[in-house]
């Protein structure tokens, strides 16, 4: 996981730098940043940026497998454990594009400090919670900090990496971090769960982030940009738009679309649009207009979103069936997720060189194709398959893909970012990792939960029926894949070159 980058230039004229996309440098020996500490702190930057990156989404997913826990110790009913797992994601998810921002304007290694230490006491008191109350606000504050760090981190890649093929291995990296965070989560909290406690299971994550604040001196340091100011009126528009997006659909995944998720799902999508709108006027806007303008970073962002949506799929439907149907306990379903981990571990610690040899569209195509192929072997599910067969085989086959369509696609959604906007394209980029689970969870969810009413309703027993509903629901998901990888391979080709007038 750990790039070398090059040693800092004699001196002379800074190289200029176009940003954590930026295709410019040449590939000359200006491969890094000046840090504090010299090329021996350069080369601990990035290792300590993707640390953070992975804790934050690790906390994500702790609760997939503890959650039962959590609802025992606490004595909570469904719906408040449906609170429980959904704060995080739902202020991680509205607060993105103002963290962003804020990282642009009063610098990001402030900005990521700040997230890191507000994630940091969130997870420490969602480990330390007594009751339903506390449980809730420390999972929002814990989304909140990870909405501050996260596109700041993005962010200061680009500033350790000024060479160009350097920068664009770290950010194929950086791409497959996500999954690497959320199979860390599985790993972890099953183990925990049974030997100590649910609440153990926060103590990484905490770790990590006390570690990295501790270290933060590493990081590059750049002074508050002046003569640009933070659009308030825009911050509170897109969080109130994106949380009521994400807050739905969440909601109508987890409850089979009641009518209050449709009416703020709705809403927030509503919101949304009239944000893009409003943006156009403003002259400091949240969001530049011209970075979403661009059908190749769209596409980029969109393979993202579909990468995040099968993972977070697999990690839902793929724990249930395993405890539920072959009644696996969660230490042993933790267990059963470690040849999953081994392979995406190494798909991504391969996958700069991968998108190298590939270019980011022909890798983002491909490990599109190749993770449908793991869901179709996957949705084999609904015939209640053992563990070891079709299930374990998707189980290696999609990680391989998903790993090489998150570096592909990370690389296309932030080429050619104006450092300006460095944090901004942060934001949109774990906005899609966020995002692509929640609208693909409420739809997936909403395919098994017919599918399997339609078995009950034909005499099918329940048991049998709801692995059906699992398969089903992957299935549809694979030819999602397919599709995404059809556009991106067709949207992103070269373009013939114009004639001669």
């Amino acid at each position: 996981m750990c790039l070398r980058p090059a040693e800092p230039a004699r001196p002379g004229p800074r190289p200029r730098h176009r940003g954590i996309g930026g295709r410019g440098h040449g590939r000359g020996r200006a491969g890094t940043a000046v840090l504090n500490g010299g090329a021996r702190a350069a080369r601990w930057a990035f290792p300590l940026l993707a640390a953070v990156q992975i804790a934050l989404m690790m906390a994500m997913m702790v609760l997939n497998v503890a959650l039962p826990s959590v609802g025992r110790s606490l004595d909570l009913d469904a719906e408040r454990l449906a609170l429980v797992s959904s704060a995080y994601p739902v202020s991680l998810c509205g607060l993105l594009l103002f963290g962003g921002r804020l990282g642009d304007i009063a610098g990001h290694r402030r900005t990521f400090v700040i997230g890191t230490a507000v994630f940091a006491a969130g997870s420490a008191g969602a480990g330390l919670a007594a009751g339903f109350a506390t449980m809730v606000a420390a999972r929002f504050v814990q989304g909140a900090g990870a909405a501050l760090a996260a596109p700041a981190a993005l962010a200061l890649v680009g500033r350790v990496f000024l060479d160009a093929r350097a920068r664009r291995r770290a950010v194929a990296l950086w791409g497959g971090l996500p999954a690497v965070g959320g199979a860390l989560g599985l790993l972890t909290s099953g183990p925990v769960v049974v030997l100590a406690s649910w609440r153990w299971a926060f103590a990484l994550p905490t770790a990590v982030a006390v570690a990295a604040l501790a270290a933060a001196r590493l990081l590059p340091a750049a002074p508050p940009r002046s003569g640009q100011r933070l659009d308030g009126a825009g911050a509170l528009w897109v969080t109130a738009a994106l949380s009521a997006t994400c807050y739905g659909l969440i909601t109508a995944g987890e409850r089979s679309w009641p009518w209050y998720a449709a009416v703020t799902a709705g809403a927030g999508v509503l919101l949304t649009a009239g944000f893009v709108l409003f943006q156009r006027r403003v002259r400091d806007p949240l969001v530049p207009v011209r970075l979403l303008a661009s059908p190749r970073r769209l596409t980029g962002l969109l393979g993202l979103a579909a990468g995040a949506a099968g993972v977070f799929t697999l990690s839902y439907f793929v724990p249930l069936y395993l405890q539920r149907s072959l009644s696996l306990s969660p230490a042993a379903t933790s267990a059963a997720f470690l040849p999953y981990a081994a392979v995406l571990f190494a798909s991504s610690a391969l996958s700069g060189r991968a998108v190298a040899r590939l270019g980011a569209r022909g890798a983002t195509a491909l490990g599109l194709v190749v993770a449908a192929g793991g869901l179709v072997l996957l949705s084999t599910i609904g015939g209640s398959p053992p563990y070891a067969g079709t299930l374990l085989a998707g189980m290696l086959v999609f990680p391989a893909g998903v790993a090489l369509a998150f570096s592909g696609a990370a690389v296309i959604a932030v080429e050619d970012v104006p450092d300006a906007y460095a944090g901004v394209a942060g934001g949109l980029l774990n906005a899609a990792v966020e995002l692509g689970p929640t609208v693909g969870f409420a739809a997936l969810v909403s395919v098994a939960s017919s599918v399997t009413s339609a078995r009950i309703g034909d005499g099918t027993a329940a048991p049998t029926a709801v692995p059906h509903g699992y398969g089903a629901a992957l299935a549809v998901a694979a030819v999602a894949f397919l599709l995404v990888a059809a556009l991106t391979w067709r949207a992103l080709r070269p373009r013939p070159p114009h004639p001669p007038h």
